[in-house]
């Protein structure tokens, strides 16, 4: 049995981890935007899921929202927002809103819980190659998705 937190795990493949891990006996929390539809998901899985509230466009609320939670030896950054912000209507606050959910809410997700812990290898990065991506990664993923055209 392990102890696991889902960030973006009210829905998608992030409730669907949720369930599956609480399924075999593992006692995960899962965060959203909203109190109550965290609250009601967790309910929903069962009586071994938490549900709490952490906004990731909000990362100086982060940490507080996180206090109460951990230690935890899986951490799963799976919330973001599906936009549409095509180049023609680009809208920059929907840009800076998921930037910063993405590099400045992960990391302060990341941060939060380190304080609980140490062990960034265990309780993190379960990438390939053991840590959070880099520019470079990111850039690479990207030339590679220009080249094969998908």
């Amino acid at each position: 049995m392990s102890n696991a937190i889902i960030i973006g795990g009210t829905k998608g493949i992030g409730l669907m981890l949720a369930e599956i891990m609480a399924t075999r006996g593992d006692k995960v929390t899962i965060a959203g935007r909203d109190p109550e539809r965290s609250a009601a998901a967790a309910r929903k899985i069962g009586p071994n899921v938490t549900g709490i509230a952490v906004d990731l466009t909000r990362p100086h609320d982060i940490a507080k929202s996180l206090a109460g939670a951990g230690p935890v030896q899986y951490v799963v950054l799976a919330g973001v927002h599906r936009d549409t912000n095509t180049v023609r209507e680009y809208d920059i606050d929907k840009a800076i809103g998921l930037v910063t959910l993405k590099l400045v809410g992960y990391t302060a997700c990341i941060k939060a819980l380190l304080r609980k812990q140490e062990v960034l290898d265990r309780s993190v990065a379960r990438t390939p190659t053991k840590r959070l991506p880099t520019m470079k990664d990111v850039a690479a993923a990207t030339l590679f998705l220009l080249e094969t055209g998908r």
